[in-house]
């Protein structure tokens, strides 16, 4: 089995965040299991863009980034 213990994610603003939440609440309310109290219950609404074994930052002079993931504007 893989173990993924690294991950590149996105996370939302506020509102979207809250959406997602009251999904959940509403899934959760039907009797749908989520990841609103999964485990922990410190599940946070997000984006995963990969995950891996490892990932590893480039030093790039602004900070580190992943090679081939523009980490602000990025033109085609």
């Amino acid at each position: 089995m893989r173990v993924v213990v690294a991950a590149l994610e996105l996370y939302l603003d506020p509102v979207p965040t809250q959406r997602v939440r009251n999904v959940w609440n509403a899934l959760e309310a039907a009797g749908v299991p989520t990841l609103s109290d999964l485990t922990h219950g410190k599940h946070r609404p997000h984006i995963s863009l990969t995950g891996a074994e490892r990932l590893e930052a480039v030093a790039t002079g602004r900070g580190p980034t992943m090679p081939g993931v523009c980490t602000r504007r990025c033109d085609p």
